[in-house]
Order: structure tokens, then sequence, then C-alpha cells
């Protein structure tokens, strides 16, 4: 199984499904769902400060997306 979880500036996602192509019909993955996903450039920046966390995303994406992959992976 794989539990997928991600985040933009606005945004999040959680996408539960299988990684075997055999699951894969009844439990599709994140690349069933985001087709893009494997041509998107990669963000390779970093940032050690709490300010410029803030100012490139929204207050608490980060935790609604950490909570929901918590609750499905109980």
């Amino acid at each position: 199984m794989w539990l997928d979880l991600g985040n933009g500036p606005r945004h999040g996602q959680v996408v539960f499904g299988a990684i075997a192509a055999k699951q894969r019909q009844h439990y599709p993955n994140v690349l069933d769902a985001y087709a893009e996903i494997p041509i998107l450039p990669d963000d390779h920046s970093k940032s050690c400060s709490v300010a410029a966390s803030l100012r490139s995303q929204d207050c608490l994406i980060n935790r609604a997306v950490t909570t929901a992959g918590m609750i499905w992976s109980h």
C-alpha cells in the first residue's frame, strides 16, 4: 500500500492507494490520480526560518495534511 502526502502553498492532498499493478484496480495510487507528478520539477529549496515558511505557505496546511495521513494510517 502507498500513502502519499503532499502540499503546496495553499492546498494539500492525501492519497491512499496500492503500489502493485494488480491491486491498483481497487486502490489507485497517487500517480493514477495525479499523472503529472513524474514530470514536475523538484523543489530543492530549504528554509530553516519559520517566518520564511509562513510567507510561502498558508497557516496549518502541513498540520491538516499530516493529521489526515495519521487518521488513514490507523
